[in-house]
């Protein structure tokens, strides 16, 4: 017993001995937490864009759920089926297969059948992880989004930036999708991140996605009516100047007398010429049937154009080319047409946003 006893003390001096030589900069862990370390997985990628389309975005409000440190765990090479069903039965449930990982070199990948091991050997931005349970962590939506641009098509990408800063979350599996939550980020906070990331993979993507999130969404179709007219040319949109997305209108006393509102909210809000692009769409039904009252309130409030699309309209070019001459014109933009027709494009873009026509390529 004495020689056992001995033995363990020297395992534990030496496990506690390795790490501080393995990670210089870090605390020092004894060996209880250098094993609890060693078993630590972390959900990225897909997986972790699940998980903040559950709805847990309360976890973000919990200082205490930011280690103090920013380790990568080594257990997920010793990973058994066992482990992944154990995490999905403690409320991940939700969680489709295989299961995202993050680990940070090759060597620590694990080769299972429900399972994704992605490498991250550069360095990640301290505060990217946070806690949700014994053991198991959660890239923050800013890195998860960073991510997306390697796992997702642009445009969907895109489309998971005006999430992450918008109050709605995509359907997870069998889950529906959820709306008026809050905010996950906000563009400035990715775009502060990403500054921070150096030479991440997909950084160079996600910067350029950035041209075209902003704050506010409230809906999938608004996000998407957004892409659709804003894109490039080149990538199959129509080029449109960027708008505001639900920004508080305040009311006048002679129109909150008339109305009974103190405020409005446009979809999507062009202030300076007096434009607003409304989305008809079920959720909108009450709104829209006040269409005479709301117009001429905004009119009262500098709105004088509101145009209503429709979910036929965005899946049809011809009738979303119409709306498209309309708002140039409010706009007072005046390019020239493309000599090159951008068609093929603009179809691809409208597969990919309005019928889910996007593969995935795991890295």
């Amino acid at each position: 017993m004495r020689i056992l006893l001995e033995n363990l003390t020297r395992f534990q001096h030496y496990a506690s001995y390795k790490y501080q030589i393995k990670y210089p900069k870090h605390q020092i862990f004894t060996a209880d937490t250098w094993y609890s370390a060693h078993m630590m997985i972390i959900l990225s990628h897909i997986s972790a864009l699940e998980f903040w389309r559950s709805g847990k975005e309360f976890v973000l409000r919990r200082p205490d759920r930011f280690p103090e440190v920013d380790v990568m765990g080594e257990g997920a090479q010793n990973l058994t089926s066992s482990r992944i069903k154990k995490l999905r039965n403690q409320g991940f449930g939700f969680l489709s297969e295989p299961t995202h990982l993050l680990v940070p070199s090759d060597r620590m990948r694990s080769v299972r059948n429900n399972v994704v091991c992605h490498v991250c050997s550069r360095r990640i931005p301290k505060g990217s992880f946070i806690q949700i349970c014994e053991g198991v962590y959660v890239c923050r939506p800013e890195l998860a989004f960073v991510q997306a641009m390697r796992v997702l098509a642009f445009p969907v990408a895109v489309l998971t930036g005006f999430e992450i800063c918008g109050a709605f979350r995509m359907p997870v599996n069998n889950q529906p999708a959820l709306f008026q939550r809050s905010p996950l980020t906000t563009a400035a906070a990715i775009a502060d991140y990403l500054e921070q990331c150096g030479g991440m993979h997909g950084i160079v993507e996600a910067k350029h996605a950035m041209r075209y999130v902003r704050d506010g969404s409230e809906s999938p179709m608004e996000a998407k009516l957004v892409i659709l007219l804003c894109f490039p040319i080149s990538l199959g949109g129509y080029g449109i100047p960027l708008p505001v997305l639900n920004q508080m209108i305040p009311t006048t006393d002679a129109v909150r007398k008339a109305t009974g509102r103190a405020s409005f909210r446009c979809d999507l809000l062009w202030p300076q010429a007096g434009l607003a692009v409304e989305y008809d769409g079920a959720d909108h039904g009450e709104r829209i049937a006040d269409d005479s009252i709301r117009r001429t309130a905004l009119a009262e409030l500098g709105i004088h154009t509101v145009v209503t699309v429709t979910k036929r309209q965005m899946q049809n070019e011809a009738e979303l080319d119409l709306v498209v001459q309309r708002l140039k014109h409010c706009l007072g933009i005046n390019r020239r047409m493309p000599t090159r027709d951008w068609s093929a494009q603009r179809a691809i873009l409208r597969r990919t946003l309005l019928y889910g026509d996007d593969s995935p390529i795991y890295s």
